[in-house]
């Protein structure tokens, strides 16, 4: 499969080959600066995949998703769950020939505001966590300033219900919890949306929430109670049932039925750096 990338008077012309770009051809050149480090970012990005393929070993224990979105885990659509687990998700008015995208950590994928573009899955009972721990881990990249827009999320209907979720709202990566009543949630004090690469982590451990920005603990929360988090609503990556679409870059979520710890957190900051 040949991708085509005009960049400031470049062409670039290249094969995608199981997540990675070969043989770069150039043509229409005017070589300068910016031309050149638009290149090496991208293919130094790319190549990624093999470089830190020990990633999708890494940090194990409790890994109950993990969709890295590079060229191997993806094909026609099915992005392919490679925690064990086997919950594979699907593109929903996504088309291939733009989703893709340099990610943090080889392939990544974009997502479009207004078009409802998004990646969903079975429902499936790992993600019903009850009153357990878990964890979410997401590389994400965007500029959107405007309110909620969901990375990861679990939930049935646009009102108060039983859900979880990761957001980007007014620029600050966030976290929530709802019991079908109240809605608990932890923002950060980091602003996120200046298109660059961010690494999010929220945790539920108890009433605790947590949130961790780029390996480094940002905020905590209390939710109400121990939210029984049992759901009937199939997980979804990048909007949410109440059309919460986000626009930007995703990469590298994985899922965890456990409170991961800040040096774990670190581990996979620092795993993909």
């Amino acid at each position: 499969m040949q991708y085509k990338h005009t960049i400031i008077g470049l062409t670039l012309t290249s094969v995608l080959l199981g997540g990675l770009f070969f043989n770069p051809q150039v043509s229409e050149a005017s070589w300068n600066f910016n031309s050149l480090s638009w290149v090496t970012k991208i293919i130094t990005s790319l190549t990624r995949t093999k470089v830190n393929s020990s990633y999708n070993n890494s940090v194990t224990s409790g890994l109950v998703g993990l969709w890295s979105f590079n060229g191997p885990d993806m094909i026609n659509g099915t992005v392919f769950d490679r925690s064990g687990q086997g919950n594979n998700m699907y593109f929903v008015n996504m088309a291939t020939s733009t989703a893709y995208v340099a990610g943090k950590m080889g392939q990544g994928l974009f997502f479009e505001s207004g078009t409802v573009d998004y990646l969903e899955g079975q429902d499936v009972s790992t993600y019903d966590f009850g009153t357990g721990d878990f964890s979410v881990s997401v590389w994400f990249k965007t500029t959107f300033a405007g309110a909620g827009a969901r990375l990861v999320s679990i939930r049935s209907i646009c009102m108060h219900d039983v859900f979880w979720e990761t957001n980007v709202g007014a620029g600050l990566f966030g976290g929530c919890v709802d019991d079908g009543a109240t809605t608990s949630c932890v923002q950060s004090n980091t602003t996120v949306n200046d298109d660059e690469w961010h690494h999010g982590v929220f945790t539920r451990s108890g009433t605790a929430l947590t949130l961790y920005v780029d390996g480094v603990l940002d905020n905590t929360g209390t939710a109400d109670s121990i939210v029984d988090l049992s759901s009937s609503a199939p997980l979804r990556i990048g909007d949410s049932v109440c059309n919460n679409d986000y626009t930007g870059d995703i990469d590298e979520v994985r899922i965890y039925n456990r409170n991961i710890s800040a040096t774990e957190v670190k581990q996979l900051y620092k795993m993909a750096r």
